[in-house]
């Protein structure tokens, strides 16, 4: 405390100073003392003390406190002003006369009224002076200001700090009252107003909203609509009405909602109507709310057991539209919110049980309030069944089907066709088992159990696979191809087909559910029968070869040096049984077959050369073309000169010369040279330089590009043919050349399969060059799988340099 005197003096003295040196000559020692009270309760207020000389702009500030006057030293005498302020007080300016200051007042106190009052409005009824605790109060002050206006709920009192030096005008309302309004001078000493409010003419309602059907009430909205009066708003429940106090003379508009109903608007106008005591009695207003839709419960119930069935399926047809309702599953059945003013049909059906056919009225049950609905189900017997037969590729109906149903009997039970082609009903027993067989032509044969779910069985069939079938003839020994003719027949009827020119070719086409008979000539062989199918074809071909009754060994020596024939050498063909089998000229003629599976032991001889002796086999030689080159080696002799011989005479033919015995002179037998390995790469290279594969090489091996499969096939694509002709050409041009054609596949999938695959693709090739007039002598193949990859198999590019076809050269003369 003594700390803020000491303060305020410094203050105080500073100031001081600052006046006296802008006048030192007229300094004064005077001092006077600044206070400010309250002038209702004289306590000491700190208010703000603001002193002005004369005409100085800027005055000196002076703070007062709570604890005593504050001192103030007047720098020159004069006339002076001082204001006084504090806040929620009248501000105040007083003159100062200090030109006499022996005169002047040494005390200098001022009184402060306050700026802000409480006022107190309290709104009463005229009659019965009763407090309006409904009342509302508004102040506005001079500028239409709205002022805060607080009310005590339990008393109803309204309360409002006003401005003492500002007019104020108050506005009051209240339900059934006459509204009023009033000016007050808040420098008026009463700070507390009360208002009596005449009560209307008016009538009360009470407003409650029930469900149009069932008359039961519903909890509601209100929303009332009062011209040139403040709307109103509130709420009903089912015991509880909304109450409102209007004036029977005018009219008003009531708007209703309710949560699931429809809103609705109503104009509203009541007549005073009193009651026997002469006072108005109170109205009640019912509103009929429409709901847009209901909810109602299905249980769906055993007839006899009356327990519920879990399994079911419900629609709901809105019988206007024929559009369903959607109904969902509940753990006692089936709910769906359905309206009142449309009618439904009910259809529900269950594995067991006939289906259930209803039309409700709806109206009716949510009049009655009945929300739960039991629909009865009855158990069947028997149930119908819908059996379409359909292609299983195209899933469309097939024409012309054949169907029928066995019980477990094997029975065939009566069905009924529909207007729709391929479509039965069967009424099968719930107990029982059943087969259906569908037999149509041109499709496998289809037979399988019933299953009993789903009443509408379709059952798919597979058309008979086709495939196009070449008929090849080769000779059974040197596998020669066989111009022919052929006759391919199915029971009694002809199959039609196709032959090439060349007639070593004929195609048709077979089916896997038929055996056919193939019926072959070829000339020089006996007629051939034979049953087949398609599961005889290997790559789509089926091979028969044929043999002949007797076949024509043609033999030919040879001089082992020149190879020129030797001309008049007898030879002969003895078997084990020392029966012999006739040469003439060279040539064993209509050698049975049977013959060939025994040995034989071949004699050569001929003047001038070593004899032959070496034992062959026929079916070795059947193999060879039925051909057998024998090489003989001529005898060194030294001859005498001639005899002078006579001529013959003209008339005579010359004597044949007789040859003397030859001298044997004995040689030590040449053995052929052998050419060394990388000779005959040469040679085979260099024959071939200039051909569409270069740089062939016994044992190497030789890619063909351009060769193509169906997808995991041993099929060879079209686009291929160009490429395999190329070395038809290079085997044709070289006849002694024998090769070996190699599969290869990537390494995806089973390697068991790759390598039948690979196998398989080879054999094709082979099949391919064989068709071509390849001899199959000079074909062997092999499948290597994906043995020997050529590329890692680590991307689609490399695994394709992979899958490839190889030929090798095994052999060239």
């Amino acid at each position: 405390m003594k700390s803020l005197v000491i303060l305020f003096a410094l203050i105080i003295f500073n100031i001081s100073s600052a006046f006296a040196s802008n006048n030192p000559a007229k300094k004064l020692d005077s001092t006077y003392t600044f206070g400010a009270f309250d002038k209702n309760s004289g306590k000491r207020l700190a208010a703000t003390f603001k002193i002005y000389f004369k005409s100085t702009a800027d005055p000196m500030v002076i703070q007062g406190t709570l604890q005593g006057d504050i001192q103030f030293k007047p720098a020159t005498k004069g006339q002076y002003e001082v204001e006084i302020s504090m806040p929620n007080y009248i501000t105040k300016r007083v003159p100062l006369d200090l030109e006499n200051l022996g005169a002047g007042k040494t005390n200098f106190k001022e009184l402060l009224e306050i700026a802000l009052d409480e006022y107190i409005i309290l709104i009463t009824d005229a009659k019965d002076k009763q407090i309006i605790t409904t009342a509302q109060v508004k102040v506005f002050d001079e500028t239409r200001q709205e002022v805060e206006a607080k009310v005590n709920p339990k008393t109803g009192e309204w309360k409002a700090m006003l401005d003492n030096s500002k007019s104020y005008n108050i506005q009051i309302e209240a339900p059934g009252y006459q509204s009023t309004s009033l000016d007050i001078n808040a420098k008026s000493n009463n700070k507390f107003i009360s208002v009596a409010l005449q009560k209307n003419a008016s009538q009360v309602a009470s407003f409650i909203a029930v469900d149009a059907i069932t008359k039961e009430p519903i909890a509601a909205s209100y929303k009332v609509l009062r011209p040139e009066e403040e709307t109103l708003m509130g709420q009903s429940d089912k015991t509880n009405p909304y109450k409102i106090e209007f004036n029977p003379k005018k009219k008003f508009t009531v708007e209703v909602s309710s949560e699931g109903y429809k809103p609705i608007s109503v104009p509203v106008s009541f007549e005073p109507t009193p009651n026997d005591q002469g006072m108005v009695k109170v109205l009640l207003k019912k509103f009929e709310l429409q709901k847009d839709t209901y909810s109602f419960l299905f249980k769906i119930i055993d007839a006899q057991t009356r327990e519920n069935i879990v399994n079911t399926r419900m629609r709901i047809i809105n019988l206007k539209n024929k559009q369903s309702i959607a109904a969902k599953i509940e753990k006692e059945g089936f709910s769906a919110n359905l309206s009142p003013d449309t009618e439904y049909s009910i259809e529900v059906e269950s594995d067991g049980y006939r289906q259930a056919d209803q039309t409700i009225n709806f109206k009716d049950l949510i009049t009655r309030q009945q929300f739960v609905q039991e629909i009865l189900l009855i158990r069947k017997t028997e149930e119908q069944y819908r059996l379409i037969v359909v292609d299983e590729e195209t899933n469309k109906n097939v024409p012309g089907a054949n169907l029928r149903v066995f019980n477990a009997k094997n029975e065939p039970i009566t069905i009924a066709t529909t207007n729709v082609q391929s479509e039965w009903l069967a009424d099968l027993k719930i107990a029982e088992q059943y087969n259906v067989e569908v037999k149509t032509e041109g499709y496998l044969a289809y037979r399988a159990p019933i299953l009993k779910g789903n009443k509408t069985l379709t059952l798919k069939i597979r058309k008979v696979p086709v495939a196009d079938i070449y008929f090849m003839v080769t000779d059974f020994y040197t596998k020669n191809i066989l111009p022919s003719n052929y006759k391919l027949k199915t029971g009694n009827t002809l199959v039609e087909g196709s032959i090439n020119p060349e007639k070593t070719r004929y195609k048709a086409t077979l089916t896997p559910d038929k055996s056919y008979e193939i019926e072959v000539t070829s000339e020089g062989y006996p007629v051939y029968k034979e049953l087949v199918n398609q599961a005889k074809a290997v790559d789509n071909v089926i091979r028969i070869e044929l043999k002949k009754t007797g076949y024509n060994f043609t033999f030919n020596p040879v001089d082992a040096k020149t190879g020129e024939v030797i001309p008049n050498v007898k030879i002969s063909l003895t078997d084990g049984g020392n029966q012999v089998l006739a040469v003439n000229n060279y040539v064993a003629k209509a050698v049975s077959p049977q013959n060939f599976e025994k040995k034989y032991s071949l004699t050569a001889q001929v003047a001038n050369y070593k004899p032959v002796n070496e034992n062959i086999d026929l079916k070795d030689m059947a193999v060879a073309n039925f051909s057998r080159e024998i090489r003989m080696e001529k005898i060194e002799v030294v001859q005498t000169p001639p005899p002078t011989q006579e001529k013959p005479k003209p008339e005579e033919k010359a004597p044949e010369k007789k040859v003397e015995a030859p001298v044997i002179v004995a040689e030590t037998p040449k053995q052929p040279e052998k050419k060394a390995p990388d000779e005959s790469v040469k040679l085979l290279t260099s024959a071939i330089a200039d051909d569409y594969f270069k740089g062939i090489a016994v044992g190497l091996p030789v890619k063909l590009e351009n060769v193509y499969f169906d997808q995991s096939q041993p099929v060879i694509k079209p686009q291929s043919y160009p490429e395999l002709d190329k070395l038809v050409s290079l085997l044709k041009r070289y006849p002694k050349m024998m090769i070996e054609v190699v599969g290869h596949t990537d390494n995806v999938g089973d390697p068991r399969m790759n390598l039948y695959l690979s196998e398989l693709r080879a054999k094709a090739v082979t099949n391919y060059l064989f068709n071509k007039g390849v001899s199959p002598n000079r074909l062997t193949h092999k499948g290597r799988g994906q043995e020997q990859p050529i590329s890692a198999n680590d991307t689609e590019e490399n695994r394709q340099k992979n899958r490839r076809v190889e030929f090798v050269v095994t052999e060239f003369n």
